[in-house]
């Protein structure tokens, strides 16, 4: 018979993990989670991307009808008596005593009174004979509205950043004619409240946060104007092509009526040489989100991102991300 050891066999013991086995694991690990994260970030870009998206097209709508129905007033409304030195100075000194051109040039100017870029433009919208002082005086909605909120006196390095996205919502709100849009409709996340430490307000901003530009005379916007101003009647606010006229534009000159125009309103194709052809530019209202990397937009752009609100190179963008997103009246 054979006796069985009454001692338990020895166990085995399986060493420790290498180190090499450790780095091996946690590298795996690390592929892991930047993949995960990298995926994340890609689903968040998107969901950015498409909410800012929506929020143009939902701002553009209403900046659309808002636009259509204050041009078409505009178009039709007989001369205010409180304006008729205004009007008569815009025949005068603009138009060239044509009353078919002043009613065009007419129209762009109470445009730019209701919809300014500006806390300073909203209170002067234009400043029509520097000498005498006429000007075109501000709606009295924007100008109580500007007052309620602490901002009566104008702009401030403070609020310039802010101001077209927050002048762009007052007009939707508080232009003439009602039926201004709710900021329920933008959907939340649409608004921000202006820096602390100053006037208290809202602005429109895209997903990222970011405040949204508005340029209402974009010119030198390359999305609109690739190669210039060009052939034929382009501006729908002048169908019948008064402003663009050989006659009229070579008087874009020192002292000319169409300089005079051109530097209280917007800019005008330029001589020299001499234009012998009908020549404009296509100019709609352009809201624009400038993206992830965009930086806020003040009076006369700044940063590696911004849109040029005023003067010759209006609705120019600057930067990688400045055209990224943007939304036009004529996207309907």
């Amino acid at each position: 018979m054979t006796r069985r050891s009454l001692h338990a066999p020895a166990r085995r013991h399986r060493p420790a993990f290498t180190l090499i086995e450790i780095l091996v694991v946690v590298s795996i690990i690390a592929v892991l989670m930047t993949l995960s994260a990298a995926a994340v970030m890609r689903f968040l870009k998107v969901q950015y991307e498409n909410n800012t998206k929506t929020i143009l097209t939902k701002v553009g709508n209403t900046l659309n009808n808002r636009w259509n129905a204050a041009k078409d007033h505009y178009l039709k409304e007989q001369v205010p008596s409180a304006l008729s030195a205004q009007y008569a100075y815009i025949l005068n000194n603009m138009a060239q005593g044509d009353a078919n051109r002043a009613r065009v040039i007419w129209v762009k100017f109470r445009l730019q009174q209701t919809f300014p870029m500006s806390f300073n433009e909203a209170l002067v919208p234009a400043v029509l004979d520097p000498t005498s002082g006429l000007k075109f005086p501000a709606l009295p909605a924007y100008s109580s509205y500007l007052q309620s909120i602490g901002a009566g006196s104008g702009s401030t390095a403070q609020t310039a950043p802010y101001e077209a996205a927050a002048c762009l919502l007052m007009a939707l709100q508080r232009a003439e004619g009602g039926g201004g849009i709710n900021l329920e409709d933008l959907g939340a996340g649409a608004t921000a409240d202006s820096p602390a430490g100053g006037p208290s307000f809202k602005y429109l901003v895209d997903a990222w946060g970011k405040p949204l530009s508005f340029c209402r005379w974009p010119t030198a916007s390359t999305v609109l104007n690739p190669t210039g101003a060009s052939a034929g009647f382009k501006d729908p606010l002048d169908p019948q092509g008064y402003l663009a006229s050989p006659g009229y534009l070579n008087t874009n000159v020192t002292g000319g009526a169409a300089a005079n125009f051109a530097s209280k309103c917007h800019a005008l194709p330029a001589p020299p040489p001499a234009i012998t052809f009908a020549k404009s530019f296509y100019i709609v209202p352009l809201v624009i989100s400038l993206g992830p990397n965009g930086l806020p937009v003040a009076v006369g752009g700044q940063g590696p991102d911004y849109v040029q609100p005023n003067g010759p190179n209006a609705g120019a963008a600057v930067g990688p991300h400045a055209t990224e997103f943007l939304y036009n009246v004529a996207q309907q």
